[in-house]
């Protein structure tokens, strides 16, 4: 629960800070519907937030070519009593041929996911790698594949396995600012 706590408040800081530097950090709500990629696990919507820092040269608006990543969200499942709640970091990096900056970029990092299976609470550490799209300045696609590193799931035979995803989602920028 502190580790949540700390999650929750480094978030909220790097937001508050970001109302300074919104050149550099970008921030929104996002959706993403995961299908387990096991036939014993249920598929989920999970609804979050995010937070994108440029970790390289922005001249102009939103033209890092690189940024670090804070996402949380909440998975909502409709047949099983599980509830999760999941924290991670990423690196995402746009493709840039001959140094131009395009809306493709792959996305590869790891999270943290506590869970409550009926009345007993597990965490699960994953790893993801994936593809997106940046639509406009304010909407993004992006598609990941998810690896479970621990058994935390429960799956129809009663078993702990690993849990091994396909995630489709979208994201919503909420800020469209620039200095000029």
């Amino acid at each position: 629960m502190k580790k949540l706590l700390c999650l929750f408040g480094l978030t909220f800081c790097t937001l508050l800070y970001s109302q300074e530097r919104d050149q550099f950090v970008k921030w929104g709500s996002s959706l993403n519907y995961t299908f387990s990629l096991q036939k014993e696990l249920e598929n989920s919507i999970n609804p979050g937030i995010f937070c994108d820092v440029a970790l390289g040269e922005n001249d102009v608006h939103d033209s890092a070519p690189i940024y670090f990543g804070i996402t949380l969200d909440y998975s909502i499942r409709s047949k099983n009593e599980v509830n999760s709640i999941s924290a991670g970091s990423n690196i995402k990096k746009f493709i840039s041929p001959r140094n131009t900056k395009t809306s493709v970029y792959l996305v590869a990092g790891g999270k943290i996911t506590f869970l409550k299976i009926y009345e007993r609470y597990l965490s699960d550490y994953s790893l993801n790698a994936g593809i997106g799209l940046s639509i406009n300045s304010f909407l993004e696609i992006n598609s990941f594949y998810s690896y479970g590193l621990t058994n935390s799931y429960l799956n129809s035979d009663r078993e702990f396995v690993k849990a091994q995803t396909l995630s489709f989602g979208i994201k919503f920028f909420f800020q469209k600012k620039w200095w000029y």
